[in-house]
C-alpha cells in the first residue's frame, strides 16, 4: 500500500532515528521519562480486540505495566472502561479532589491540564511533520492533534470563563472537565493501538519481503539494489512501529496518572464505544443552541453582571451578545465537526467493506496454494490498515458526539 515510502533511500531511515530521538526528549518533557520504548500492551482497547481481529489473524498482547510507580497511586481495577471515567476519577484523581476544593486550585488544574493538552497535541504535530513522507502516519498524527487541540480549546474556553467569574464555579461542572479530558485521553490511546496493531503485521510483510529478496539474490534472480530497497522498507516499518508503540505508552501513561491509578501491568484499557446513529440523526440543532446558550459560563457571566448606572446597563447588554455570540459559533461548528466525522465514518464503512472482501478472497488463494507467503502477509497488513481506519473513524464519530453533548452542558 505505501510503495512508494518503501522506495526512498536511506536518509529517510536517518530522519526518523533522528525523530525518535526527539520523541524521546518530548516525552520527557511530558513527566514520561522511564517508560520503555517499544513496549508492548494489550491490543485495541484491550478487550474484544482479538475478536474483531481473528479476520487477520492479530492476537490482544498483554501489557507490561510501563506506567507503573506512581507514588500514593490508588489500587488498579482490572479494567478502565469508558462509562467508568468518571467515577474512577472521583475516586482516585488527586488533582480533581484538589480542584473541587477552591476557586483558585481551580484555575490552578484547569492551566496545568490545558498546558499538559497543548503539549500532546504539539507532540502529534512534530510527529506528523516528521512523517511527512509517509501520509498515513502523518494524517494519523494530524487526526490525533485534531482531537486533542480541539478538547484544549474547550478547556481553554472554560479556563476564559473562570478567569471572568467572581465566585466558586460549578464544582459538577469542573468534574465534567476532567472527565472530557479523560474520554479524549481514551479515545487516541485506542486509537494508537489500532496503528500500533497494524504497524506491526507491516513489520511482519516487509520483513518477510526482505528474506524473499535474500533468496533471490542468492539464486541470482534479484540484484543487490532489489535487497537494499526491501530493507529500506523493512527499517522504515521498524521506525514507525517504534514511534506508534512509544506514543501508545504515553497515552496510557497519560490516563492512568490522571485516573490516579497504579498500573500494576494487570490494568486493561476498554474499548470506544460504537456511535449511536440513531442518536444522532435525532439531534434537534435549535433546541441544543438554546440550551448551549442557557449553560454557557461566560453567558451566565455576562448576564449575572452587576450593571447599575445607563452606562454600565448598555455594557452588561454588550457583553451578553458578545457572550451568546461566541456560545452560539462554539455550539455550531461542535455540530458541524459532528456532520462531517459522521460523513468520515460512512466513508471509512465503505472502504472496510471493499476491502474485506479483497482480503477474504486473498485467504481463500492462499488454502488452494496460489499465494506466496509474502504477498499473503503484505495483502494482511493492507486489511488491517483498512480496519484501523474503519475503527479510527468510528471512535472520531464517538468523540464528536461527546464533544457536541459537552458544548450542549456548556462543559466546553
Amino acid at each position: 500500500m505505501r510503495q512508494n515510502g518503501w522506495k526512498r533511500a536511506h536518509g529517510a531511515v536517518k530522519r526518523l532515528n533522528r525523530t525518535l530521538l526527539v520523541t524521546g526528549a518530548l516525552a520527557g518533557a511530558l513527566a514520561l521519562a522511564g517508560l520503555v520504548p517499544g513496549a508492548v500492551f494489550p491490543a485495541w482497547g484491550e478487550e474484544g480486540a482479538a475478536e474483531e481481529a481473528s479476520a487477520g489473524g492479530q492476537e490482544a498482547a498483554p501489557g507490561d505495566g510501563s506506567a507503573g510507580g506512581q507514588e500514593g497511586a490508588a489500587p488498579a481495577p482490572a479494567a478502565v472502561e469508558y462509562h467508568s471515567l468518571r467515577d474512577l476519577l472521583l475516586a482516585g484523581s488527586l488533582e480533581l479532589s484538589e480542584a473541587t476544593d477552591s476557586y483558585n486550585t481551580s484555575k490552578t488544574n484547569y492551566q496545568n491540564m490545558l498546558q499538559t493538552l497543548r503539549d500532546e497535541q504539539d507532540y502529534m504535530k512534530l510527529m506528523a511533520d516528521h512523517h511527512e513522507d509517509d501520509p498515513e502516519a502523518a494524517a494519523q498524527y494530524k487526526a490525533n492533534a485534531s482531537i486533542l487541540g480541539s478538547t484544549a480549546s474547550q478547556i481553554s474556553r472554560r479556563l476564559e470563563a473562570l478567569n471572568r467569574q467572581s465566585s466558586t464555579i460549578s464544582v459538577e461542572k469542573t468534574i465534567d472537565s476532567y472527565v472530557m479530558s479523560a474520554q479524549t485521553r481514551m479515545n487516541s490511546y485506542n486509537q494508537m493501538v489500532l496503528n500500533v496493531n497494524a504497524a506491526r503485521k507491516s513489520v511482519e510483510a516487509a520483513r518477510s519481503s526482505y528474506d524473499a529478496s535474500l533468496r533471490k539474490q542468492t539464486a541470482g534472480t534479484a540484484t543487490s539494489q532489489d535487497v537494499l530497497t526491501a530493507l529500506d522498507r523493512l527499517e522504515q516499518e521498524q521506525n514507525l512501529l517504534r514511534s506508534y508503540e512509544q506514543q501508545m505508552a504515553s497515552l496510557r501513561f497519560s490516563l492512568l496518572s490522571m485516573l490516579g491509578l497504579e498500573d500494576n501491568g494487570q490494568v486493561t484499557i476498554g474499548t470506544i464505544p460504537e456511535p449511536d446513529l440513531a442518536a444522532i440523526d435525532a439531534i434537534d440543532f435549535q433546541t441544543d443552541l438554546q440550551k448551549a446558550i442557557g449553560n454557557s459560563a461566560s453567558v451566565q457571566s455576562a448576564r449575572h453582571a452587576n450593571a447599575g448606572t445607563t452606562a454600565q446597563i448598555q455594557e452588561k447588554f454588550k457583553t451578553v451578545a458578545q457572550a451568546e455570540g461566541s456560545a452560539q459559533a462554539d455550539i455550531t461548528a461542535s455540530y458541524e465537526q459532528l456532520m462531517a466525522q459522521k460523513l468520515t465514518y460512512q466513508a471509512a464503512q465503505e472502504a472496510y467493506q471493499g476491502k474485506l472482501l479483497e482480503y477474504q478472497s486473498l485467504q481463500r488463494k492462499r488454502q488452494a496454494g496460489m499465494v506466496g507467503e509474502s504477498d499473503y502477509l503484505q495483502g494482511e497488513a493492507d486489511y488491517l490498515e483498512a480496519l484501523a481506519a474503519k475503527e479510527t473513524a468510528s471512535m472520531s464519530l464517538y468523540q464528536a458526539y461527546e464533544s457536541y453533548g459537552w458544548e450542549v452542558k456548556g462543559v466546553g
